[in-house]
């Protein structure tokens, strides 16, 4: 799965745009957070590059897995991101929001079956920043 990130305007096109332009960010490396999507579905994210998050399953059917997959982010605003991911073993390519003013996410899980069928959930969590790494000069992630 591939995905392909550009900026772009939804507005009218001679008025120029206003706020920062999205951008590739560096902004969650070293985070981990909590993401609670129910009551019965809690995933820890740890942002470990500009490249790869990993991700476990704290409650829920999949608690216990887990796995690295690539990552895109973007800043989009003052504490607002789009985070993007692939995974390795199945074929996923998902798409998120995150506000950090309001500790929310939302996006779409998107995927193929293993029956051929594509596959478009929505999704949104509320989010717990749990800790945070510091790196040293000339030794942080790519």
């Amino acid at each position: 799965m591939a995905q392909v990130y550009t900026p772009g305007i939804i507005d009218d096109p001679a008025v120029p745009p206003a706020g920062i332009e999205p951008a590739p960010t560096r902004d969650l490396i070293g985070m981990t957070a909590h993401y609670e999507y129910s009551p019965q579905h809690v995933y820890e994210h740890v942002y470990l590059s500009s490249q790869r998050y990993a991700w476990q399953n704290l409650v829920g059917v999949q608690r216990g897995h887990g796995d690295v997959d690539l990552t895109t982010a973007y800043k989009f605003d003052h504490n607002q991101y789009v985070f993007g991911f692939r995974e390795f073993i199945i074929p996923v390519a998902s798409i998120f929001f995150y506000d950090w003013e309001t500790m929310r996410s939302t996006g779409k899980f998107l995927g193929v079956t293993s029956d051929g069928r594509v596959e478009n959930k929505p999704a949104g969590a509320f989010i717990k920043i749990r800790s945070r790494t510091a790196y040293d000069e000339g030794k942080e992630p790519v």
